[in-house]
């Protein structure tokens, strides 16, 4: 009996841990979102302005480089390892998977525009009035993702909280 008591305390207490740890990684993930969201919203009306306009430019003043989020998954690899999240209901496995898929889905699109980009940087045929109108969907398509992201990252850490109080 003992025995069992004390492994049943163990597994709580690795759930707990690992609970947390995927509370305080998606809340990380919001702040980083949140900030990439600002610059690539500069990015894109920037970019939206010289196209509109027209006007003359040697170099844009705006950017400070693509400055892609770096989301962090370990806390939930982690949860996996653990089989913590065999224990969960499944709408909230759900939720965790869109979150953490939504993450790999804003990964994917970086990588995208930087294998349609940088095979053209340099070319002749390839005009900063080009590069604007890819800057311009890149940071547009990624502004998106990132709002779906951080709406669905939100609904998770509040499946995650009532989980931990829970407990």
């Amino acid at each position: 009996y003992f025995n069992n008591r004390n492994e049943v305390e163990k597994q709580r207490e690795i759930e707990r841990k690992a609970l947390s740890g995927m509370l305080s990684e998606s809340e990380q993930n919001i702040q980083v979102l949140r900030k990439s969201l600002a610059y690539l919203s500069l990015v894109r009306d920037s970019s939206d302005y010289y196209i509109r306009t027209k006007k003359p430019y040697k170099q844009f003043s705006f950017w400070k480089g693509l400055n892609p989020p770096t989301l962090a998954s370990t806390a939930f690899k982690a949860a996996q390892m653990a089989n913590v999240l065999q224990g969960l209901e499944m709408e909230t496995l759900q939720c965790a998977s869109a979150t953490y898929e939504g993450y790999e889905d804003i990964s994917k699109q970086e990588t995208t525009y930087f294998a349609s980009i940088t095979n053209k940087i340099g070319s002749p045929e390839f005009s900063n009035a080009q590069y604007l109108v890819i800057l311009f969907n890149y940071s547009y398509d990624l502004i998106v993702s990132m709002e779906e992201s951080i709406v669905q990252t939100e609904k998770f850490n509040q499946k995650l909280k009532t989980l931990i109080s829970d407990e």
